[in-house]
């Protein structure tokens, strides 16, 4: 195995253990965390599914049980994440508009 393989393979390996011990919400906002950072450096198409799971440290299939697809993902982090603030800031609009029922 190449030092990267088995760097990858580790990864995984350990994602799945330290998976089990967070709670399904703490796994979900790992998720939208490494959308969001990804989001900041990509356009969407640039990136995959597995590329958010192993930039929040997770293996691949975890994000399947959070979100339907890549998409669902990515409205929740722009929504969530910086840029949601940025644009609600810049646009005026204030949490209690967006979430009042």
């Amino acid at each position: 195995m190449s030092p990267s393989h088995l760097e990858r393979h580790r990864a995984a390996r350990n994602a799945s253990k330290d998976s089990a011990s967070r709670s399904g919400a703490e796994l979900r906002e790992l998720l939208i965390d490494a959308a969001d950072r990804l989001l900041a450096d990509r356009q969407v198409s640039a990136i995959t599914t597995r590329d958010i799971a192993r930039a929040a440290g997770l293996s691949d299939g975890v994000l399947y049980n959070y979100f339907a697809n890549k998409n669902d993902l990515v409205v929740v982090a722009l929504l969530a994440g910086t840029w949601g603030f940025r644009l609600a800031r810049n646009s005026g609009i204030t949490p209690g508009m967006c979430w009042s029922t």
